[in-house]
C-alpha cells in the first residue's frame, strides 16, 4: 500500500462520472490539499466511483435543484 493523493483520485473519478452526475445535480468539491489515503490508486478510485454512483442513484428525477458536495477534512 502506498499513499494515494485523494484530490487526484476524486478529480479523475469526477471526470468519469461527473457528466452523468451534473445532469441531475450541481457538484461542489472542497478538498484539503495534500490529503492522502493508503491503498492503490485503482482501489481508492473504485471506492470514490462507488460513492459517486450511489449519490447519483439516490437523486430523484424530480427536476428540482440538487447538490452533491464532496468535502475532505
Amino acid at each position: 500500500l502506498t499513499p494515494v493523493d485523494l484530490a487526484e483520485v476524486i478529480n479523475a473519478m469526477l471526470s468519469l462520472a461527473g457528466n452523468q452526475l451534473r445532469h441531475k445535480a450541481r457538484v461542489e468539491v472542497h478538498l484539503v490539499p495534500g490529503l492522502t489515503a493508503l491503498g492503490t490508486p485503482t482501489a481508492v478510485g473504485q471506492v470514490v466511483l462507488n460513492l459517486l454512483v450511489n449519490a447519483l442513484q439516490a437523486i430523484p428525477d424530480d427536476g428540482a435543484d440538487h447538490l452533491v458536495t464532496i468535502v475532505s477534512r
